[in-house]
């Protein structure tokens, strides 16, 4: 008779750090709806394209949350694509963070080579009036995305794409205007 599997440490660990993240996750969402929030902070909670249309669904009800922190949550396009109506039509958001989400060509791992999230962003971007600061930093973003991002700027309006790779001709920076703080995590 074959000896039941063990977990090993690393294994237990990951779910304990996945607990974890469900965890902060839930707080904040419940923080949101309650309306006791101005910053929702749900960085490197493993969110993904499901939960970001439920953090859309969240601030389309909210009318408090002015600074959202999604660094590190793996969105990918559908998910920048989930946030875009909310986005559009909020009215308190001021800072966003999207830092190292997935989104762009080099991330779309037998996925299409376009910018179709961060285009379908810069059009709901460009309907929405408050926002003032994007950190859209390491997320490959590529001509297009680029192009409908840059029509955008104002000098209200701080936008931050530096993806840091040297080979692209954008590391260093593709920073627009001075930002009035830094939104970077």
């Amino acid at each position: 008779m074959a000896e039941p599997r063990r977990e090993t440490v690393s294994e237990l660990e990951f779910k304990a750090e996945e607990e974890e993240r469900a965890r902060r996750f839930d707080a904040v969402m419940a923080r949101i709806k309650d309306g006791t929030t101005e910053e929702a902070d749900f960085s490197s909670c493993s969110i993904g394209p499901e939960r970001a249309a439920l953090i859309a669904a969240a601030l389309m009800a909210d009318g408090k949350v002015t600074k959202l922190d999604l660094y590190d949550n793996q969105l990918g396009d559908e998910g920048l694509k989930a946030l875009s109506g909310c986005i559009a039509a909020n009215k308190k958001l001021r800072v966003l963070n999207l830092k190292w989400n997935g989104f762009g060509k080099l991330n779309q791992v037998g996925g299409p080579d376009n910018d179709a999230g961060v285009v379908a962003f810069a059009a709901a971007l460009k309907r929405n009036k408050t926002i003032e600061q994007v950190n859209m930093e390491w997320n490959q973003i590529w001509e297009d995305g680029r192009k409908a991002l840059a029509v955008l700027l104002s000098k209200k309006r701080y936008i931050n794409c530096d993806d840091g790779l040297p080979n692209t001709g954008t590391s260093g920076g593709w920073n627009f205007n001075n930002p009035p703080v830094n939104p970077s995590s």
